[in-house]
């Protein structure tokens, strides 16, 4: 899997990544989009709401993203590619998918959005 919410040239720099999770349902041969849904103990907490981010700014969006389990992950890609068995095929499809589908994230002063503001 790729992922689309890094462009090429940004090395070296903070990003916001919006993860998409999907199941594939065989029988139907259908994606279906999910959330994602964490536990520890009794506990159980929403880790990531599909599509959250398209409603960014909106109230929808500010009632439930003080619900989401408050989380940072920390990746050089650098280091870890090989790890992840990223390939040249994949390298050369995220970077097309990046092109069409990657969109910048604003914030309330259209400045590019780099890390979360609490």
């Amino acid at each position: 899997m790729g992922y689309p919410g890094i462009k090429p040239g940004f090395r070296g720099r903070k990003r916001q990544i919006e993860p998409k999770y999907y199941i594939l349902d065989t029988k139907k041969d259908k994606l279906m989009a999910v959330d994602v849904w964490g536990s520890r103990n009794e506990d159980v907490t929403l880790v990531n709401e599909f599509g959250l981010m398209d409603k960014y700014g909106t109230d929808y969006f500010n009632q439930q993203k003080d619900k989401i389990y408050d989380h940072a992950m920390l990746l050089n890609w650098d280091d870890e590619k090989a790890r992840r068995n990223y390939s040249d095929e994949e390298k050369a499809a995220t970077e097309t998918a990046s092109k069409v589908l990657g969109r910048t994230i604003l914030d309330a002063n259209g400045m590019p959005m780099t890390q979360k503001i609490h």
